[in-house]
């Protein structure tokens, strides 16, 4: 918006010193005259305008993850880490919002997670969930992860008596 205004400001300021055929001038390229256009020039804008077409579809699901934030909603309203691991992808500290859970922004973000994962030609991605959240394994399973494995999960705070917790492992295939 500021660029926008500066941007203005300054063809108002063009406009105002320029002698009458130059106003002239300026004010009809504002309204987006073709004159001196020539055929080669709209080719090139119009090659250039499919291009970026092309590429915005091309990634638009993984831009519509990223978008899933303040923009839309007033609030950060999910998140995930994403790290490369040799061959594969790890996902990690997913979490949506509360009040947002239930419409469908996990599938989103976790199907943009993974679309970026093939792209960088990786096999498969790795998921680490706490043994304590025994909710949450059925949930990856119908996103297609498995369990293959477990890891010992270091606490930073103390659990309470008797209780252990470790990270079970789920992976999906790329």
């Amino acid at each position: 918006i500021a660029m926008n205004a500066l941007a203005n400001g300054g063809t108002g300021f063009f406009s105002y010193i320029a002698r009458d055929p130059q106003a002239r001038s300026i004010t009809f390229w504002n309204l987006g005259t073709l004159s001196g256009a020539d055929w080669n020039g709209v080719m090139l804008v119009g090659i250039s305008t499919v291009t970026g077409i092309l590429i915005c579809l091309r990634f638009s699901k993984g831009l519509n993850a990223l978008l899933l934030g303040e923009e839309e909603a007033g609030a950060l309203v999910g998140c995930v880490y994403m790290e490369r691991r040799g061959d594969h992808g790890y996902l990690g500290m997913f979490a949506v919002d509360p009040a947002r859970q239930g419409l469908g922004l996990a599938r989103q973000i976790i199907e943009a997670a993974e679309d970026r994962f093939r792209r960088q030609d990786l096999k498969a991605v790795e998921i680490s969930v706490l043994s304590l959240r025994a909710e949450l394994p059925p949930i990856y399973r119908r996103y297609g992860y498995v369990e293959t494995g477990t890891e010992p999960f270091l606490n930073i705070q103390a659990l309470k008596p008797g209780q252990q917790c470790h990270a079970i492992v789920m992976t999906k295939p790329l």
